[in-house]
């Protein structure tokens, strides 16, 4: 069993690309997949989706591939400016020849004129292929099925505990339905008694009353199909794979029988035991509503 919740964050540098990969999931009736990503990694979105569809069945899944903008690394090429320095030792040529000036220029000069000199950076990194953020994204999709995994544990126990609950609960429903025509009969003898006075009792009257009590308060019927429904469930829960709309179903049936006991028999002591019942189905619901 896994539940729906978990994170994986991976931070990798490859080729030059100094990423930032984060998978998160979340509680969802159906699987919805969102993905965001630096503008170079869109084109991704579909090729992750199909792979990611492969891993997760349900719940709410973001996965987010940003690269670092101070990531880059590049080369510096500087080159000299030929127009400029062709131009400025024209114009000193003038000079010296208009202002009689003497003197050489000398390549200590043009090392600090910086106006000489063109500087450009180069980016190294190279593209990525899919297959290689995949591998990366994997290890996050690892870190999330791993606390999945763990919480799924601690779900699955959690649910066997309710339900043991519950079954001893039914087991109590069990107990007091084959009491409740010893109930009838003591009741309705009673008032019966009460309203003939002196009169003599027809006892065959009487068992046939209880007898039709009975049958309108017989909970056999429902009895065993939570009986066949605990069985089912138990098994559901130690199952591989996606099991959480299976579990939701059977919850819906449990609280079918337990509210249709409810309507049936109206006595104090059954009427406790099935509002019981029915805080341990809720329960149960919160619970399975965070299983994958």
């Amino acid at each position: 069993m896994k539940s729906m919740t978990g994170f994986g964050r991976q931070e990798c540098d490859i080729k030059g690309h100094r990423l930032q990969i984060e998978l998160k999931t979340l509680n969802n009736r159906f699987l919805d997949l969102k993905y965001r990503s630096s503008s170079e990694y869109t084109l991704f979105e579909s090729s992750f989706s199909k792979d990611l569809k492969k891993i997760f069945h349900r719940g709410f899944v973001e996965l987010s591939i940003f690269r670092d903008k101070q990531s880059k690394q590049t080369a510096t090429r500087i080159a000299l400016d030929e127009d400029l320095l062709k131009a400025y030792l024209q114009s000193i040529q003038k000079a010296k020849k208009k202002f009689a000036l003497e003197g050489k220029v000398q390549v200590s000069d043009l090392l600090g004129q910086p106006q000489f000199f063109k500087t450009t950076s180069e980016e190294r990194a190279q593209a990525l292929s899919y297959d290689v953020l995949w591998r990366a994204v994997g290890q996050c999709a690892q870190k999330v099925l791993k606390m999945r995994a763990k919480e799924g544990q601690a779900l699955q126990k959690n649910l066997m505990s309710l339900l043991e609950g519950l079954q001893n609960e039914v087991q109590v429903l069990l107990k007091q339905s084959k009491a409740l025509s010893e109930v009838y009969e003591k009741r309705l003898k009673t008032r019966i008694q009460e309203y003939l006075g002196d009169q003599k009792l027809d006892v065959a009257r009487l068992h046939e009353e209880v007898a039709y009590l009975v049958s309108r308060s017989d909970i056999s019927e429902e009895l065993v199909r939570l009986s066949s429904h605990f069985d089912q469930f138990k098994h559901t829960l130690v199952t591989p794979g996606p099991i959480g709309k299976t579990l939701e179903f059977l919850t819906q049936e449990l609280n079918r029988e337990i509210n249709t006991i409810g309507s049936k028999v109206q006595e104090s002591n059954v009427t406790q035991c099935v509002v019981t019942c029915k805080s341990l189905l809720e329960k149960i619901r919160e619970q399975i509503q965070n299983v994958e």
